[in-house]
């Protein structure tokens, strides 16, 4: 079959995507640090690279344009 690359990377598996939803002409993904101590994780979305620091169990949302 044909390979396709995933919208959404995250490079560390302690960083749980956690949703995706349509917010008008953009997305919104909500992600969680499922890790009982502080994570970083790089996130590739639309191959842009981008470093987040997450606190021990920390839910956030990123805005996509």
């Amino acid at each position: 079959g044909e390979k396709r690359e995933s919208f959404v990377t995250i490079d560390n598996p302690e960083i749980i995507l956690s949703s995706m939803k349509k917010k008008g002409d953009s997305y919104e993904i909500i992600l969680y640090n499922a890790a009982d101590k502080p994570q970083s994780a790089v996130i590739y979305i639309a191959g842009k690279k981008t470093k987040y620091d997450f606190k021990k169990y920390e839910l956030r949302a990123i805005n996509l344009i």
